[in-house]
């Protein structure tokens, strides 16, 4: 888990971060490399575009 992450976002978004790693995705949906998600709060929701990048950044 990314450090300063509340627990509640990352288990919402691992699963795509997840898919994306392994190179697959929902081309027909969001495009080749991007998934939208958003955290389980539902009091305080949160939406995210996640993109696959090519390169490791460090």
């Amino acid at each position: 888990m990314p450090e300063g992450f509340c627990h509640h976002t990352w288990y919402g978004l691992y699963k795509n971060v997840s898919i994306l790693q392994c190179g697959g995705g929902f081309p027909n949906w969001t495009g080749e490399d991007r998934i939208y998600t958003a955290c389980p709060d539902g009091i305080r929701p949160v939406c995210f575009k996640l993109e696959r990048i090519s390169k490791c950044v460090n």
